[in-house]
């Protein structure tokens, strides 16, 4: 998945439950899901969905989807 911020690039990706980045493109393992509520997605990766928590970690193995889960994309990747 690439982010860009300005002229600078960086992939995200996931690797042994854990959210990584690089400079090159990869495989990220990352589906988004369109929201049926709304504009939002649920992120899945190939260990279940993200789910964040607000002490700032995250967890990548939500067997469920929850729609208080959804994260707002700023644009459609490809």
């Amino acid at each position: 998945m690439q982010i860009t911020t300005g002229m600078e690039a960086t992939y995200l990706y996931e690797q042994d439950g854990k959210i990584l980045t690089s400079d090159v493109p990869r495989d990220c393992g990352f589906t988004l899901e369109k929201s049926a509520r709304n504009h939002h997605y649920h992120i899945r990766s190939r260990l279940g969905y993200l789910r964040s928590h607000p002490t700032g970690h995250y967890e990548l193995d939500r067997p469920v989807k929850l729609e208080w889960e959804e994260f707002s994309i700023p644009s459609v990747f490809s």
